[in-house]
């Protein structure tokens, strides 16, 4: 078993995104050491270390969603904000 802070990356603009448990709000999870957690299924078994709620990755994926689109929409405002200082220097 694997014990483990759970981070989504994304690439380029890059975010850190912390999964919680959605009972106790621990953000340490426990699995099947065979895997990395890009790798895993979505079926794949990940238990609370603290509580010890269980879920598959698709759930807690699910649990965090809002956590994970508040992260996006970061990211897509930095991305515009870019994508508008690249085009003022190219007229300049």
């Amino acid at each position: 078993m694997k014990l483990k802070r759970e981070v989504i990356s994304v690439n380029d603009f890059s975010k850190r995104i912390t999964l919680l448990c959605d009972t106790c709000g621990n953000d340490l999870f426990e699995y099947d050491s065979k895997y990395e957690y890009e790798e895993m299924p979505d079926d794949a078994i990940m238990t609370c270390s603290d509580c010890g709620r269980t879920y598959t990755k698709a759930e807690l994926l699910e649990c965090n969603h809002l956590r994970i689109q508040a992260n996006v929409d970061d990211v897509k405002d930095e991305i515009i904000d870019e994508l508008q200082r690249s085009i003022k220097k190219l007229f300049k």
